[in-house]
Formats: structure tokens, C-alpha cells, sequence
């Protein structure tokens, strides 16, 4: 094939394809590259020439190439879509075999001289030669000639089978080299990118570690100072409460003295005038006055002091109860973090990775557990003996002041020691199975006892 003419398309990229088994191939055959062919024209195909080599007699070859024509397919290349078929060309070989013998001579091979073979004489017509008896058909030339084709036929098929099989092993031993390749580059990427993520956990470890630490010491530290000074405050008020106590009993015992001159006096002065005797009246008046003012003014301090007394627990109670809802919310916030961090390496691909990462991981949890456990004890509400101390030593000084033949006195003792009991039963730090507050209770019946024995 050389041309290709007679395309009722208005444009085309061509190229024809064909297959003949007696070539002794069953690949297509085809030309390349596409040409391009509008509608009527004749176009040169390039590199359109093929040789083939026959295994067979002559006869055989020409009845062969009589019996079996040759379909070419003509097929339009597309460069965006599957190629599509143009046509189906039936050619018969019969005329190859008659055709006349000639030599190509390409231009870069020595000159030739091109002859045709002496026109041969005719001879006379044979004689007639009997026939003879038939033969058996196995010792023809034909049937040898065929045996033989066959025979070589299939030494080709196993020498292809053979080579077939070679390429196919050679191609599966590559496959597994470039596999066991690419798997060991697989494996050091993964061992890679554990022994990084390793390092940027035990970094995030250590940084949250450090970080839940400092918090730690932080607040400890803010809750020892709020504490110093509400201690500081109580110490303070009750130095003051001590200082006003001291200055009663001084005025007390002034005033007894006073009483005392006064009798002493009034006895001496019996007979004197009487307005020296009004003179003393009126300056023991003027005392008792002062001294009633600096008894309101001890009694408003000892009711200041104990409402600071009462802001001082609260408050120390809400900071305690703040500390630990905060420590909840990071220790939530921490186990929530490590629950994200386990899911992210659920994906290994290696089974000793993930068992050494869920190793690694309840390390972690166990550690995270441990510091929990250390921390709870250290922000459970912590007991407060120095204030009850301070409370009890503050009811030994409570005891009752006033001179038991005064029924007035003995009431206002009564109430103060319900209220001090009350405010203090208010704050939710003491119960009714305290030791101050029995102590109260105690005090208060014996106060009810001696004002009913009067």
C-alpha cells in the first residue's frame, strides 16, 4: 500500500490497519503517523512498506492468497475523542503472485544491472505417461512441506511462549525490586514521621506539664497570700477586740475604785456641806457617761469585728470553691487534649508503631493521673485549726463579764453568744457537731441556768 484515495470526508487524519494470520502474525499492521486527506484526493502513506517471508510451497501460497483476500480498515484519528472507522477496503492477493519480478535499487547502493529471465522455449507436448497407482497421501511433498510448517509453527509458539515467559518473570522480578523499593522507603518515611511526632509529643508534654506547674505554683501562691491576709486581719481584729476588752475592764475597775472613794469619801465628808456632796455626784455622773459611750462604742467594734469575721470565711470558702472548678476545667481540658492526640495516630500503618504510641499514650495518662491525684488532696478545702483555735481561745475570753446578780447583763450575754453562734452556722463552714459551736451551745444553756436560778 503506498496511497490512499477515494475519502468522501470532508477532512480527515487517516490511517489504514490491517491483519493477516497467513503473515505469520496476528498483530495489526498500520501506518504511521496519520495523514491528512480531504474529500477526493490521493494521498502517499508513510511508511507503508512491509516485507513478509513464506514458509510454503508455492501452490500453497497461491491458492492461499486466492482463497483469503486481505480487509484493510481505514480508521480517522481524533485528538480528543477514540479513533473511528472510515471505511473497510477488500483486496485480493491473487494478482501478487503473477505480477512480473523487478529489482529496487536505492540510490546509496552500488549501480545494478536489472534483467528478465530468457523467455522459455516451448517444448513439445509429453507423452502420455501412465498413471500410477495411487500413493499414500502421507509421503507427498505437500504433506511433508506441511508437517513441516506445522512442526515450526509450533516451535516458534514455544520459543514465544518461552521468551514470553522469561519477560514476564524478568518483568515480576522487577516489580518486586521497584516494591521492596518503594516499601523500604515507605518504612523510613513512616520512622521517619514517628520519631517526629514522638518529639513534638514529648515536647507538648513537657510544655503542658510545665505550663499546669507554673498555673499551679501561681495560684498556690495567690492562695496562701489572699490567706496571709485574711489571717492578718483576723489577728489584727482580734488584737483590737483584746485592746477594747482590756480598756472595759480598766474602766470597770475605775469605776469600782470610784465607788469605792466614794463611799470612802461619803463617809468621811458625812458631815460637810451638801453641794460638795452634789460637786461629786455630778463628776461620778460625767464618768459614768464617758464609760457608757466607750461600752457602745466596744459593743459596735465586737459587732464589726464579727461581720468581718464572717466576709473573711466566705470569701475564704468561694476562693477554695473557684480553685477547684478551675482545676476541673484544665484537668477536662487536658484529658480532652490527649483523647485528640490518640485519635490522630489511630492511622499508623504499622501494628508495632501503634501498640508503642498506645504504650506511649497511657504513659501519659497514667502520668496526667498521677499529678490529678497529687493535686486533689492539695485543693480539698483545708481545715481551718488556727481560726477555730483562735474561736476557742476567743470563747475562753468570751466567758461571761458581768456580775451574776445582773439579770440585763446576763440576757445580752445570751443574745451575743446565739448571734456569734448564728453568723458562724451561716458561713457553711461550721455544723451544728463542731466543737466551737457545742461550745456555744454549752454556754448559752449554763447563761439560761443561772438567769433561771436567780
Amino acid at each position: 500500500m503506498t496511497t490512499v484515495l477515494g475519502i468522501s470526508a470532508q477532512f480527515s487524519r487517516t490511517f489504514p490497519r490491517y491483519t493477516y494470520p497467513f503473515f505469520g502474525s496476528a498483530a495489526p499492521i498500520l501506518t504511521h503517523p496519520p495523514v491528512e486527506i480531504r474529500r477526493n484526493m490521493e494521498v502517499l502513506l508513510p511508511q507503508s512498506f512491509c516485507a513478509f517471508d513464506f514458509a510454503s510451497t508455492p501452490q500453497q501460497l497461491q491458492d492461499t492468497f486466492t482463497r483469503i483476500p486481505i480487509m484493510v480498515e481505514v480508521w480517522h484519528k481524533d485528538r480528543v475523542s477514540q479513533d473511528a472507522l472510515v471505511g473497510v477496503a477488500r483486496i485480493s492477493l491473487n494478482s501478487i503472485v503473477a505480477a512480473e519480478k523487478a529489482r529496487f535499487v536505492s540510490a546509496s547502493a552500488p549501480p545494478a544491472t536489472v534483467t528478465q529471465p530468457p523467455a522459455p522455449v516451448p517444448a513439445p507436448p509429453p507423452a502420455p505417461v501412465p498413471t500410477p497407482p495411487p500413493a499414500d497421501p502421507r509421503e507427498t511433498v505437500e504433506y511433508q512441506m506441511a508437517m513441516e510448517l506445522e512442526m515450526w509453527k509450533e516451535q516458534q509458539e514455544n520459543m514465544f511462549e518461552s521468551q514470553l515467559k522469561q519477560k514476564e518473570l524478568q518483568t515480576m522480578q522487577a516489580l518486586a525490586e521497584e516494591w521492596k523499593r518503594r516499601d523500604r522507603e515507605r518504612e523510613l518515611l513512616v520512622q521517619k514521621k514517628v520519631v517526629r511526632m514522638k518529639a513534638d509529643l514529648q515536647r507538648d508534654h513537657e510544655r503542658t506539664l510545665t505550663e499546669l506547674r507554673e498555673a499551679s505554683r501561681r495560684l498556690k501562691e495567690d492562695c496562701d497570700h489572699e490567706v496571709q491576709l485574711e489571717r492578718a486581719k483576723v489577728r489584727e481584729l482580734e488584737l483590737h477586740n483584746q485592746r477594747l476588752r482590756e480598756q472595759l475592764l480598766e474602766a470597770e475597775r475605775r469605776v469600782q475604785q470610784k465607788e469605792k472613794d466614794f463611799d470612802e469619801y461619803r463617809g468621811q465628808q458625812a458631815g460637810k456641806p451638801e453641794y460638795k456632796l452634789q460637786s461629786e455626784i455630778n463628776l461620778m455622773t460625767l464618768e459614768k457617761v464617758e464609760l457608757e459611750r466607750k461600752l457602745d462604742y466596744v459593743a459596735k467594734s465586737k459587732l464589726h469585728y464579727k461581720q468581718q469575721w464572717g466576709r473573711a470565711l466566705k470569701e475564704l470558702a468561694r476562693l477554695k470553691q473557684r480553685e477547684q472548678t478551675n482545676a476541673k476545667a484544665r484537668l477536662k481540658q487536658q484529658q480532652q487534649e490527649l483523647e485528640h492526640m490518640r485519635l490522630r495516630y489511630l492511622a499508623a500503618e504499622e501494628k508495632e508503631i501503634v501498640k508503642a504510641e498506645k504504650q506511649e499514650l497511657e504513659t501519659i495518662k497514667e502520668e496526667l493521673t498521677r499529678l490529678k491525684d497529687q493535686r486533689i488532696p492539695e485543693q480539698l478545702p483545708a481545715p481551718v485549726p488556727d481560726t477555730r483555735r483562735a474561736s476557742d481561745g476567743h470563747l475562753e475570753h468570751m466567758q461571761p463579764l458581768v456580775a451574776e446578780d445582773d439579770t440585763s447583763m446576763i440576757d445580752d450575754h445570751v443574745t451575743r453568744l446565739i448571734e456569734e453562734r448564728d453568723t458562724l452556722l451561716r458561713t457553711g463552714v461550721y455544723t451544728h457537731e463542731d466543737r466551737i459551736i457545742t461550745e456555744l451551745d454549752r454556754q448559752i444553756r449554763e447563761a439560761i441556768a443561772r438567769k433561771g436560778g436567780r
